[in-house]
């Protein structure tokens, strides 16, 4: 999953983990609310912002 490997490398991406955002428009929109959700009950840091 991409949140996964953002938050992974995030040091050598060099972003912090915490300002990850998820977004999407129309079917996006879903993709992102689920994403959100797997994010979640996996424990990862919460995203700044969930669109």
């Amino acid at each position: 999953m991409g949140r996964d490997k953002a938050e992974t490398n995030a040091a050598e991406l060099g972003i912090g983990p915490e300002r990850l955002m998820i977004t999407g428009i129309s079917a996006g929109g879903g993709l992102a609310a689920g994403t959100a959700l797997l994010a979640r009950d996996r424990a990862f840091p919460r995203s700044a912002t969930r669109f």
